[in-house]
């Protein structure tokens, strides 16, 4: 970022000005936190050190052979297939009850801290394989790449890369590689299991920021670079794929891949937002060129969702410089923009189907989606201040001003909420108000979590785009954050990784 502005210089890779760098002083974790194991040598490029006592417990269900969900910066995976944010109709019926006649507000309680060395903007990477219990994957500029567990903050193992993470990691089709970039122009492929390094492969000298993406149908893992180039590389041959050049331009965002479509979408700094035929994988299907740089990457829209020249099919979302976000079809076509204010778009779009039934999710897994939403809602943070909700034609549907800029991706999740079955405090029983017994109960909340770089958490209602609770952290964030069970985890420029959980929910006085 130029001085003061947290900004991204288009095309550099040198540490951003201004960025937080440890310094003597600096804040030290809250007490009884797990920290990284100390006291023992520091490891070498690329080796793994496991954490004393832990190596027999937390592997246990870890790595190949199990099914896994995965989170990543307001995206969920099964099995490594992309599937769609969606929320019921029902579900915001009920929003509108639960939030009526006034806001609900949440609390957070810290549930632990990593110092990882030197600051985070890394984006988590949460993973669960079967019922275990989920772990939390993440890089540092010190290039630290860590496994904890989700809920205690237990440390798996630390890998130790040669220069500093920026990049979030991917979990393999296989299930059983973490697969991240790093600035000294290497991608590295570790095992789940203990960070031992599986493969380390060179693309390039210049920094890869992107965070790569895998393609479920063939486990190939795509990835860009600063030498203007698209990756695929496959992680169990230890062997490069496909090169492609992308026509100018350092490719900053990740990759995102269309599976029924069998496209990739990717974007660079010089707004070329291109399309990828998988299917041939060195041929580009169609370019549009943004009039200024892509930070952001491509959000995918919904199957079916937009129409171009009178045919119903996919496209993507992506946020530019110029303050606009762009809602493009197949073949290339513009279907809509919308824009923020004079303000660039560094955040990447959040895309949320709104859909008649609860089904839809497990028929995408299966291959066979046959009920395609025909209203979504595209969530974008800006450099305005404020994060906006816009509806299947890009017309605004609230506009939620924060403390400062957003540069984090938003990230939906359904709010657990419990609470006391009260007379008036309770959405559902207002028939009657003269209801004295109180007894515990769960609804479920569509909310929004999005950080501002300033350092503060917000949780969203999606209905109407209300605060209902903010959380403030030491130092700047750029990580963007993960939530899974109430637990949000995000990385901070203040060097350490924070696991803060929502907490109980008013809904009255």
């Amino acid at each position: 970022p130029t001085a003061g502005s947290h900004e991204p210089t288009a095309g550099s890779h040198e540490p951003t000005a201004g960025s937080h760098e440890p310094t003597a002083g600096s804040p030290e974790p809250t007490a009884g936190l797990p920290e990284p194991t100390t006291g023992s040598p520091e490891p070498t490029v690329g080796s793994h050190e496991p954490t004393t006592g832990s190596h027999e417990t937390t592997t246990r269900g870890v790595g190949g052979g199990l099914p896994y969900r995965a989170w990543r910066r307001g995206q969920y995976f099964v099995n490594g297939r992309l599937q769609p944010n969606t929320v019921t109709r029902a579900a915001l019926v009920s929003s509108a009850r639960l939030l009526s006649p006034k806001p609900a507000t949440c609390t957070f309680s810290m549930r632990w801290s990593i110092n990882t060395g030197q600051c985070v903007d890394s984006s988590p990477l949460v993973v669960q394989w079967g019922d275990s219990p989920p772990l939390v994957f993440t890089g540092s500029h010190s290039g630290l790449l860590l496994a904890a567990q989700l809920r205690s903050g237990e440390g798996l193992w630390r890998a130790r890369l040669s220069d500093r993470i920026e990049s979030s990691a991917c979990v393999s089709p296989c299930g059983r590689y973490v697969v991240v970039g790093c600035y000294d122009g290497c991608v590295y492929t570790l095992n789940t299991e203990n960070g031992s390094v599986h493969w380390c492969f060179q693309a390039s000298q210049e920094p890869v920021k992107s965070s790569p993406s895998a393609d479920p149908t063939n486990g190939l893992v795509w990835f860009g670079s600063h030498d203007q180039n698209l990756y695929a590389i496959d992680v169990k041959k230890k062997a490069l794929v496909h090169r492609l050049f992308l026509g100018g331009g350092a490719c900053f965002s990740s990759p995102s891949i269309s599976s029924e479509a069998r496209t990739l979408y990717c974007a660079t700094l010089q707004g070329r937002l291109v399309a990828v035929d998988l299917a041939s994988a060195d041929t580009v299907k169609w370019i549009f060129q943004c009039p200024k740089p892509v930070f952001s990457s491509p959000a995918l829209l919904p199957p079916g969702g937009v129409v171009v020249e009178g045919v119903a099919t996919g496209g993507v979302a992506v946020g530019c410089v110029d303050g606009f976000v762009y809602c493009v079809g197949e073949g290339g076509k513009l279907v809509a923009k919308a824009a923020t204010t004079t303000k660039p778009v560094f955040s990447s779009c959040c895309v949320t189907e709104l859909v008649d039934s609860s089904n839809l999710a497990s028929s995408v897994q299966t291959q066979s989606r046959h009920e395609y939403a025909t209203q979504w809602r595209v969530l974008s943070g800006s450099h305005d201040r404020a994060l906006y909700c816009w509806n299947e034609k890009l017309e605004l549907e609230w506009r939620t001003e924060m403390d400062s800029e957003v540069y984090s991706t938003p990230c939906l999740f359904h709010f657990k909420i419990p609470f006391q079955k009260r007379g008036l405090c309770n959405p559902y029983s207002k028939s009657d108000p003269s209801a004295s017994s109180t007894t515990s109960s769960c609804t479920e909340l569509p909310c929004v979590c999005v950080c501002s770089t300033a350092g503060f958490i917000y949780v969203v209602e999606l209905l109407r785009g209300t605060i209902i609770g903010s959380h403030e952290l030491p130092w700047d964030i750029f990580s963007s954050p993960v939530v899974v069970d109430n637990c949000i985890v995000v990385g901070c420029r203040d060097d350490h990784v924070y696991c803060v959980e929502v907490g109980t929910v008013k809904y009255c006085e």
